[in-house]
């Protein structure tokens, strides 16, 4: 019952992010508790492999096994593109390919697919939470004055302002993209099964960056809500089990001993 609980906020999590730019739905990752093997005490009167006249063991007849539950190992994050769409903004960018954005941030650099950017005050390309973008120099600052309408950005990340390069986009992969660790803002950081971040050039390797474009959420509704239904029968059926047992237990306590 804990392991679909955390299941369905997983789901939750999904429907509630269904149209957030560069979102990544996630999955809980379930393990199975060792099982155990199952004896009948006391009746040796058939072999494990079924009734044999006058067939006798030295051990009880063996059932079969019992499982003892699951729990969460890990929550990983399904790394499928979403659809592109085209915006027309110069800043909404969306990125070819398994790579990340690469922002700034008081905790370090974090990873977002989510392109949709604007300008800040003194002139950085920043994301809608503020975090700044970051070039193969730094942080991406425009000249003054720098209108949206006045920048190009190519598929190879370079940043143009009337014919004058600022600074090409800084991108980046990992060996195991789906168990990065979501920060919440649409940003992800490196953990040890991730992998540590691998600097990559647009325009090479299949990664290219598409301007005027968003990268949608990879979340399906529809099979996400098929999901929400499954895991709540689950549940479900798993409490009806231990409301049985608890039945039992006290009509065993109550009942069966009263004189």
């Amino acid at each position: 019952m804990i392991s679909e609980t955390t299941r369905l906020d997983v789901i939750a999590n999904n429907l509630a992010n269904v149209n957030t730019a560069g979102f990544k739905r996630g999955r809980s990752v379930h393990a199975s508790y060792p099982s155990m093997e199952i004896f009948r005490v006391g009746d040796q009167s058939q072999n494990r492999y079924g009734p044999s006249a006058g067939a006798r063991l030295d051990r009880p007849l063996h059932v079969g096994p019992l499982g003892t539950g699951t729990w969460v190992d890990h929550i990983e994050y399904v790394m499928e593109p979403g659809p592109f769409r085209f915006t027309g903004e110069p800043l909404d960018l969306a990125i070819e390919g398994d790579a990340f954005f690469v922002v700034s941030t008081p905790r370090g650099e974090r990873y977002t697919r989510a392109g949709e950017f604007s300008i800040d005050p003194v002139g950085r390309i920043v994301t809608q939470s503020g975090e700044p973008l970051l070039g193969e120099r730094g942080e991406i600052t425009l000249p003054p004055g720098t209108s949206p309408e006045r920048i190009v950005v190519t598929r190879e990340g370079e940043v143009i302002v009337e014919g004058v390069t600022v600074d090409r986009i800084l991108v980046a992969e990992f060996e195991s993209p789906s168990r990065l660790q979501r920060e919440g803002r649409n940003l992800l950081a490196e953990s040890p099964e991730s992998g540590a971040p691998e600097p990559v050039v647009p325009g090479e390797g299949g990664i290219a960056i598409n301007q005027g474009y968003l990268e949608g959420s990879n979340v399906n509704a529809v099979e996400e809500l098929v999901n929400m239904i499954e895991a709540t029968r689950v549940y479900e059926a798993n409490q009806r089990v231990i409301l049985a047992q608890d039945e039992s237990l006290s009509k065993a306590v109550n009942e069966v001993g009263r004189v």
